[in-house]
């Protein structure tokens, strides 16, 4: 095709996105473990969503094809995989003051509604930790829709998953 010069691939594995790594077509790698397989075989770059929120391990993942950038994606991509990445980079935003808040638009029309958001899960909010790399305890508060603390909530702690045991 003569108007097509790149894509994006996100299959997996990497067997998948072989055929599109052909000669005058720019491909960019949409799975981030596969991202340094990807550049060496010919990829010019990626298209993370894992960028929304942790854009410096993406970056150092693809400009400087570091190894422990390529772990913490892993890892990322590891805690990640029965949450939803819209949510989770949504709340690490609210987090690092870029955003007032993790709602974005009201709940569909006739689905259940409630006046405070549930407070996201242990798994969700340990995920910080292992984007920060540093095997930390995560303190979070609970926040409703205009992210203040609602009252009566308390900070819960939740491990990091990659941390090891609990003490």
């Amino acid at each position: 095709m003569p108007n097509l010069t790149g894509l994006k691939v996100s299959d997996t594995p990497f067997e998948a996105v072989k055929p599109y790594l052909v000669e005058g077509l720019d491909v960019f790698i949409g799975f981030e473990p596969l991202v340094l397989e990807g550049l060496a075989a010919g990829a010019v770059g990626a298209v993370s969503g894992l960028a929304s929120a942790w854009p410096e391990v993406t970056a150092e993942l693809v400009h400087r094809k570091s190894d422990a950038a390529d772990a913490r994606v892993n890892a990322l991509r590891d805690a990640l995989r029965d949450l939803s990445l819209p949510a989770v980079a949504k709340q690490v935003l609210v987090d690092k003051g870029v955003l007032a808040h993790a709602d974005v638009r009201p709940p569909p029309a006739g689905s259940p509604t409630t006046n405070e958001p549930a407070s996201p899960p242990c798994e969700l909010r340990s995920i910080f930790g292992v984007a920060r790399g540093d095997g930390s305890m995560v303190r979070t508060a609970t926040r409703g829709p205009t992210g203040r603390r609602r009252p009566g909530h308390r900070n819960r702690r939740c491990r990091d998953p990659l941390a090891g045991d609990p003490s």
